[in-house]
């Protein structure tokens, strides 16, 4: 599965100035209270030991639609791209919704999902021609979390009836 989370530049960038991008809003360092995930590596912050940047973020601006800002967590120190397989079937994951976003960013539909039906339910979804795009969310908080685009996505898995989706090759 291909799922991505804050832009590397971005995270830095509000690393070094500790402002939040586009709104200049101050962002916030603090020690660890909660597991995350961290909205750029979408690893689990190991509580009272790492440090972690708090601002205010917009996940996709496209049309002119609403895309919901809202406060995510980062690392302090600079993390890896995201693993999906850690992200997806961490030990207490969150409630999630699924937003299926089409052509200029508009909510086509949503799907409560979590567990091991996280896959199904994203395939599901990508099964409707006009889905471009998913924004994970923590469904209890309303924070994003990760964003599945189908244009990076290998859907040949989930039609032949071989299971998940795949990453495809040579990507990130």
């Amino acid at each position: 599965m291909w799922v991505t989370g804050v832009d590397p530049a971005v995270a830095d960038e509000v690393r070094q100035t500790l402002k939040a991008p586009g709104y200049g809003h101050p962002a916030v360092v603090e020690l660890a209270r909660g597991t995350g995930p961290c909205r750029q590596c979408l690893g689990t912050f190991r509580v009272g030991q790492e440090e972690r940047v708090l601002f205010t973020y917009r996940p996709r601006e496209e049309g002119g639609t609403v895309t919901a800002p809202g406060p995510i967590f980062v690392h302090r120190d600079r993390c890896q791209a995201p693993d999906p397989a850690r992200f997806l079937t961490t030990s207490a994951p969150p409630p999630l919704l699924l937003e299926a976003r089409g052509d200029g960013g508009v909510v086509l539909t949503t799907s409560h999902s979590g567990g091991s039906r996280v896959e199904g339910d994203i395939a599901r979804l990508f099964a409707d021609a006009q889905v471009r795009y998913l924004f994970v969310r923590n469904s209890e908080a309303g924070c994003w979390m990760a964003g599945v685009d189908r244009a990076r996505l290998d859907l040949s898995a989930t039609r032949s009836g071989g299971g998940g989706l795949r990453r495809p090759r040579g990507g990130h």
